[in-house]
């Protein structure tokens, strides 16, 4: 069994609500981030991208961009999901 960061409901209820928002855990190093981010993708239920700005290298925008994309795109994921999943729509429906 992990630990569970304590910080993990608060998160998850957070990224519960229905507002698509593109969120970024910071802090200093070995703190948890990294551990907390993967507890959340495993909880939250809908797409979700995971990416880590710890690198030996400086990033440049083209990196930003990509990540920026990524997290565009799960959104829009998120949002067509929620819609194909709502009642009287039988496009696609969960068990």
């Amino acid at each position: 069994m992990s630990y569970e960061r304590p910080l993990l409901s608060t998160i998850s209820t957070l990224l519960s609500r229905s507002t698509p928002v593109i969120h970024a855990l910071i802090g200093p190093r070995q703190v948890g981030k990294t551990t907390i981010a993967r507890q959340i993708q495993e909880t939250i239920g809908f797409p979700s991208i995971y990416a880590t700005a710890d690198s030996p290298v400086p990033l440049d925008s083209v990196w930003i961009e990509t990540h920026w994309r990524r997290a565009v795109a799960a959104i829009r994921v998120r949002s067509l999901l929620s819609m194909m999943r709502r009642p009287g729509n039988a496009t696609l429906q969960t068990p």
